[in-house]
């Protein structure tokens, strides 16, 4: 369509998007345009017909493989004419661009537009987001896992920054995207992880593996924020000393997952063990596009 471009923003661009997603999504989506817009690492792009913005939506990595397509979201007076589809396009050939192998988004299972476009473009459904949460029973003690210090946050970073590719990540959470925001961490949140005990290590002096922990979600509760591990036993022994933690606070554990990878697998293990619940969160939905074979006859969801 002519006029028609996506863009990333420039900073004298950020108080027009901020009026564009009022028009668009309400004053709940300007608020969160304008925290997308002062976060990194994640990405805004925007879609433009000729000067007036009609569409936006935030790119978060989830991993150096993995992209998360969060709020997107077209001006309704232009629904209709294909503009979703190409906006689609757009931020799957941004991630391909990056060097994603997989694209994913999470969306209400009620949404019909997105579903519809998504699955035109190639995304498969590839199941619900499932939330489990710790019985008030704490588990055995777990001896090789303890709360980490000050003194060990070079160690943490760099265990961290050469363990990428086993990010799994949870949280109690309404959305996927509400948790979006811890999902690259920052020395920062790091340091304030340490300093208010919600921080553990496997096998320290030398960690193979790091789970983080927050305890201002939802009363009641003691969250898993990100879990890195090399092994699946090691995100066990993590997930059970998290679960000690919560009973000696009086809370319950509570995470968010969405897919077989070794977070999923301990919380299995710890459901059989009748120390976990297993609800799933019946209104999200996840969908995923798998770049290596998308445009080599179909895509694959896992």
């Amino acid at each position: 369509m002519p006029g028609y471009r996506t863009e990333e923003p420039r900073p004298e661009d950020r108080s027009r998007l901020v009026r564009a997603a009022a028009r668009i999504g309400g004053s709940r989506y300007a608020s969160k345009t304008r925290r997308w817009l002062a976060s990194a690492p994640g990405k805004v792009l925007y879609a433009a017909l000729g000067r007036q913005v009609i569409g936006l939506v935030h790119l978060v990595p989830l991993s150096r493989d993995e992209l998360w397509l969060e709020g997107m979201r077209i001006h309704s007076p232009v629904r209709g004419r294909g503009l979703g589809h190409r906006f689609a396009r757009d931020q799957i050939a941004w991630a391909r661009s990056r060097g994603y192998r997989w694209v994913r988004l999470a969306t209400r299972s009620d949404n019909e537009i997105i579903r519809h476009v998504m699955t035109a473009e190639g995304f498969c459904e590839s199941g619900p987001w499932w939330r489990m949460v710790g019985s008030p029973f704490p588990p055995s003690p777990t001896d090789s896992v303890k709360q980490a210090s000050i003194d060990q946050l070079q160690s943490i970073w760099d265990f961290l920054n050469n363990h990428q590719d086993h990010l799994a990540s949870g949280g109690l959470a309404t959305s996927p995207q509400s948790i979006n925001r811890y999902q690259r961490l920052s020395p920062d949140l790091l340091l304030d992880r340490v300093r208010r005990g919600l921080v553990l290590l496997s096998d320290p002096p030398s960690p193979n593996g790091v789970l983080l922990l927050a305890s201002e979600h939802k009363p009641g509760y003691l969250s898993v924020l990100q879990l890195v591990a090399a092994e699946p036993d090691t995100a066990r022994g993590l997930l059970s000393a998290a679960h000690r933690e919560a009973a000696n606070l009086g809370r319950a554990l509570a995470i968010s997952i969405y897919r077989p990878d070794p977070l999923v697998v301990s919380a299995m293990q710890l459901q059989e063990a009748r120390q976990i619940m297993r609800t799933p969160l019946q209104t999200w939905v996840v969908f995923s596009l798998d770049l290596a074979t998308a445009g080599q006859g179909g895509a694959a969801g896992q």
